[in-house]
């Protein structure tokens, strides 16, 4: 009988977030007659919790170095406001350890493509996955007149949610510069900020300093997270940098029409005007004005919800994308096997 593969996956926090959930929907998914996972994590925290309650053995590696993370080589770096030599340096990293894998895994058309002309990696060595989602793993546990009155709020409020990393990447900051003209509107409206993150006191500050403190509800990480998705009238996304994030995912199985900023794999899930609105990064007007837009015309975001969920449960299933994954795993790790008796062996696949 042929020996599972070994497979090691090396994320970049132990906490909980959408590639933290993905990792433990793979560990489910992962056919244990085939393939054997370990994981490799900075700190314990609730993903080594979850790896162990399913036999999934994590090793704690400190990959908090200022220089080089995992998170640098995931996704695009000419998003992100660093220093030219640094960006130089993470590129140059980038180039000097593709050659060692068989394939490089990107969650999405964008990332693929920047690996290729950005990054100049062989387009024959990078394989495109987009991420997938279990709708059977992402529904609400009670009603949404349970979810409001735990939070305090009345079935008037009108909800918009950001779900993520209270960092820069997700663009919360820019969520909070677009309230004002929108509470003036409509004055119950609340914003739901559902993570942590660093950005978290700089966020009251701002949202102090532009009178909408009291329009800004700071959850912190939940797990509950369907349960408030569910109860929000949009989701918003305008993340400076995305690969293909879950939230947008989560967000459309549940019918809920989104805002997404235009980067990365937002626009694969997302048709602009169709299954939700995209606009430009950096652009807290454009946000104000799309936001605006779904919370007048409910039926329109009604129907946008309604089409993004369905483009989701046909085109990015969990079970296509493990799939993918799987298959994958067992092409490169029979090409391995063959290099490996030849003396050329080397790493079979790394994600980005």
């Amino acid at each position: 009988m042929t020996p599972p593969i070994r497979v090691l996956h090396v994320a970049e926090s132990a906490g909980w977030a959408g590639g933290e959930a993905y990792l433990v929907r793979l560990a489910t998914a992962l056919d244990r007659r085939r393939f054997t996972m370990a994981v490799v994590v900075p700190e314990t925290g609730p993903l080594t919790e979850r790896l162990a309650a399913l036999g999934v053995p994590t090793f704690v590696v400190p990959l908090n170095a200022r220089l080089l993370s995992p998170r640098a080589l995931c996704n695009s770096l000419f998003d992100y406001e660093i220093g030219a030599l640094r960006r130089r340096l993470y590129v140059a990293a980038e180039r000097l350890t593709a050659p060692l894998a068989h394939r490089v895994v990107a969650v999405s058309q964008a990332v693929g493509r920047d690996l290729v002309t950005r990054y100049r990696l062989p387009a024959e060595q990078v394989v495109v996955i987009q991420n997938g989602i279990d709708p059977g793993g992402f529904v609400p546990k009670r009603g949404p007149a349970a979810a409001r009155a735990e939070l305090g709020l009345g079935p008037a409020s009108r909800l918009v949610a950001l779900v993520g990393r209270l960092t820069r990447q997700k663009g919360p900051d820019l969520l909070v510069a677009a309230l004002p003209p929108l509470v003036t509107a409509w004055p119950d409206l609340r914003c739901l900020f559902i993570g942590e993150g660093e950005l978290g006191p700089e966020l009251r500050l701002q949202a102090a300093a532009l009178g909408v403190a009291s329009h800004c509800v700071f959850l912190g990480p939940r797990t509950d997270v369907a349960d408030l998705v569910a109860i929000s009238d949009i989701v918003a996304l305008p993340s400076r940098s995305e690969g293909l994030p879950f939230a947008l995912l989560e967000a459309m199985v549940l019918a809920r029409p989104v805002v997404a900023t235009r980067v990365g794999g937002n626009p694969e899930v997302v048709e602009d005007g169709r299954t939700g609105l995209l606009v430009p990064p950096e652009d807290p007007g454009a946000l104000t004005r799309a936001v605006r837009f779904l919370l007048d015309h409910p039926t329109e975001a009604e129907a946008m919800g309604r089409r993004g969920q369905e483009r989701v449960l046909r085109d990015f299933s969990v079970d296509r994308s493990i799939g993918a994954l799987q298959e994958l795993y067992w092409s490169a790790a029979s090409r391995l096997a063959l290099d490996g008796a030849s003396g050329r062996g080397r790493p079979a696949a790394r994600s980005s």
